[in-house]
């Protein structure tokens, strides 16, 4: 197909140098007064009129010589000497030529001044470059832009008549020091909004805008060029040019596409269609696209992936559609990193044609994107009847999301992306630890949910941020029933929807450090517990004290211990250490989470008048430490009905933990919707998590944590 010149943004870079030096030239056009007469515009000059065509000057000029800017084939003098490095073109002193891809013979007068009037818009011939140009002074405004988001200073209006399938590039490059101003095309004067705009610059001084007249007849738009606000002047070189527009810049004239095409330098904001979001997609504008076609055999998926090169200025919005002027969506990009796709399948029993369309937004950019497409089959395991199994030590390299087809229905957040699924069996007492991290790039961060089984709606765990470096999940549970567990867990991308990314997955199944045993609840009475100094308040935290009993964990003795408002303590060898008001609850172990840790509920929780955190040393067949976070609610929850009233257990010399929830009172959240309940060791590397934002706390819930080793 054809694409617009690369060169345009040499001949921005070019202008950028020029305009540095100071250096001016001239370009004659012309001018129309309220009567239709053609005038030289000189200032000062009196100059007779007369009925003549509203048309650039003809200027007689030497041969043409190869400028290598495709609109601007402007004929030169002989080779002269112009110390510029972008065009080695030598002149003999002391010649003056301050434009050298403009050497342009012009009379010996100034030039036409373009006009504040949207009427009286200075007409600009297929090429031209006008320096000078300065809003200092003018009044008035130009209608509204959906794609410009500021107030808009008074304007300087120009007009362009773009052949038929011709892409037009409008550059405005701004004096140095000065900021870039706002381009603006119209279809004519009586319009109410533009047609396009862009207020993104490449460079920090220069504002490209394009439109292409996708039409068989010429085309006439109006150019208004303003500073961003009102006083704020704009000074600015303009420049336009024309080139061939590509062919797909309609969808009646999309590019055919098939399994594994990729098209490089597609450029969405040549297209003269305007794409509408999708029905329900919240915070998407409407957009110029590009178009292509596929045809989609029955039972396979088509994937259409834009992926930006170069800086990113825009996101790319890729879209799929029954039919060229379908207000229907089959798909839609969700973003992921910088690349967008968009993925269908065909369910049904014959062959489908659809349309795909590429779009970005911000408008204007000038960003381009390669757009690639797959058409296969889906992976095998991306249903869940046909889970792929797996077992302790299992490592699965580069799994791919591209091939996932539907999304797991348990843990829904009501936006699951597509999923693949994987079954694996978990003994009693046996703890299941699995790691997924994203192999692409480093976002998203899989998710990983775990179900009983495909015809199950209840969700046993989801995963968390591992913590620290990198872009994996973590996920943790412990199979606390007396018989073994068929389980199904599925690894897709989150509330992104579709992103194609590949991940590695490995897989523990095992006896973790702790047993975990559920036990019938016994919360002891401490109604006569010392109140622990300091423990209270939100995200607030306490020094160590020394621990009354003899006590290992995870194989070493501890001697203090400390807790916090946030529903943990924590074991230390010596005193001298302290917890804090740590949030960013997760799964555990994680190296994110507090050093030895012991968190019965981990949650946000507030310690407020009439709640507290308490301890005592009970004798009950041995001796145990027993502290109690008493009634606590959530932060900043005012009168809400959450309370939580729970004790963790200490028992000298065994290193056994027990949890016990004494009473729950309030929402989903006050029975552990979104509290980590678990313990890990010192660098969180070992660890056993009971369940992780799982509303299944009760006053009839208590756990025993009792040593393995």
């Amino acid at each position: 197909m054809n694409l617009p010149s690369p060169r345009l943004p040499l001949l921005a870079a070019s202008l950028v140098a020029l305009v540095a030096t100071g250096c001016g030239a001239r370009t004659v056009l012309r001018d129309t007064d309220d009567a239709g007469v053609t005038t030289d515009a000189t200032p000062g000059v009196d100059v007779p009129t007369k009925d003549v065509p509203p048309t650039p000057i003809d200027v007689p000029t030497p041969p043409p010589i190869d400028v290598p800017f495709p609109f601007l084939d402007v004929p030169t003098p002989p080779p002269i000497d112009v110390p510029f490095p972008f065009l080695d073109v030598p002149v003999p002193p002391p010649v003056d030529v301050p434009v050298p891809f403009l050497d342009v013979p012009v009379p010996p007068r100034d030039l036409p001044l373009p006009t504040s009037s949207c009427e009286r818009a200075l007409l600009l011939g297929e090429s031209a470059m006008l320096p000078a140009q300065d809003t200092a002074g003018l009044v008035g405004t130009a209608p509204p832009c959906a794609a410009v988001s500021f107030v808009n200073g008074a304007p300087l209006w120009y007009r362009v008549r773009v052949p038929a399938r011709q892409l037009l590039t409008v550059l405005a490059v701004s004096d140095p020091g000065v900021r870039p101003p706002a381009i603006r095309l119209y279809d004519s004067c009586a319009a109410r909004s533009c047609r396009t705009g862009s207020n993104t610059t490449t460079d920090g001084r220069t504002v490209t805008v394009r439109s292409t007249n996708a039409s068989a007849a010429d085309q006439e738009l109006l150019i208004a060029v303003s500073s961003l606000a009102p006083g704020l002047p704009a000074r600015f070189t303009l420049l336009t040019g024309l080139s061939p527009a590509p062919t797909n810049v309609t969808c009646a004239s999309a590019t055919p596409i098939r399994d594994s095409a990729s098209l490089s330098a597609q450029d969405p904001s040549t297209g003269s269609d305007v794409q509408a979001p999708c029905p329900g997609q919240v915070g998407v504008p409407p957009v110029t696209a590009l178009y292509y076609t596929a045809v989609v055999p029955p039972g396979q998926s088509l994937f259409a992936t834009a992926t930006p090169e170069g800086p990113v200025r825009s996101q790319a919005h890729v879209r799929i559609i029954p039919a060229c002027g379908s207000v229907v969506c089959l798909a839609a990009s969700t973003p992921s990193g910088t690349a967008a796709t968009a993925s269908w399948f065909n369910a049904g029993a014959t062959e489908q044609p659809v349309v795909v369309s590429l779009g970005s937004a911000p408008t204007g950019t000038g960003d381009r994107f390669t757009m690639t497409f797959r058409i296969r089959p889906p992976a095998t395991n991306s249903a869940c009847a046909a889970a792929t199994r797996v077992a302790n030590g299992a490592t699965l390299r580069a799994e791919s999301l591209a091939d996932a087809r539907s999304p797991a229905p348990w843990c829904s957040t009501g936006n699951n992306g597509n999923a693949l699924y994987y079954a694996v069996r978990v003994g009693p007492g046996e703890q299941l630890a699995v790691r997924a991290n994203n192999a692409t790039s480093t976002f998203p961060i899989p998710t990983l949910r775990l179900s009983a089984g495909c015809a199950s709606t209840a969700c046993l765990a989801t995963s968390t941020n591992a913590g620290g470096p990198g872009n994996a999940a973590q996920l943790s549970y412990v199979n606390t029933t007396a018989a073994a567990q068929e389980l199904v867990l599925a690894v897709d991308p989150g509330g992104l929807g579709v992103a194609p990314f590949r991940f590695d997955l490995t897989v523990s199944v095992a006896l973790p450090p702790y047993r975990v045993a559920r036990i019938s609840v016994a919360c002891d009475n401490l109604a006569a517990g010392a109140v622990i100094p300091g423990a209270s308040g939100d995200d607030t935290g306490t020094p160590a004290i020394a621990l009354p009993v003899v006590f290992p964990y995870f194989g070493a003795q501890v001697s203090a211990w400390s807790v916090s408002t946030n529903g943990y303590l924590q074991l230390w060898p010596s005193l001298g250490n302290s917890s804090t008001g740590a949030l960013g609850v997760t799964a555990l172990p994680s190296s994110a989470a507090p050093s030895n840790m012991v968190a019965p509920f981990w949650d946000d929780l507030e310690v407020r008048a009439g709640m507290d955190v308490r301890w005592q040393t009970l004798t009950d067949g041995g001796r145990h430490l027993t502290a109690q976070w008493t009634d606590v609610g959530f932060c900043c929850g005012g009168g809400t009905p959450d309370r939580v009233r729970f004790q963790v257990k200490l028992f000298e010399r065994t290193g056994v933990i027990e949890f016990h929830y004494c009473d729950v009172t309030g929402t989903a959240r006050a029975t552990g919707g979104g509290a980590s309940i678990g313990i890990q060791d010192a660098g969180g590397l070992r660890g056993v998590s009971v369940q992780t934002r799982m509303p299944t706390i009760d006053p009839m819930t208590a756990y025993r944590f009792t040593p393995t080793g």
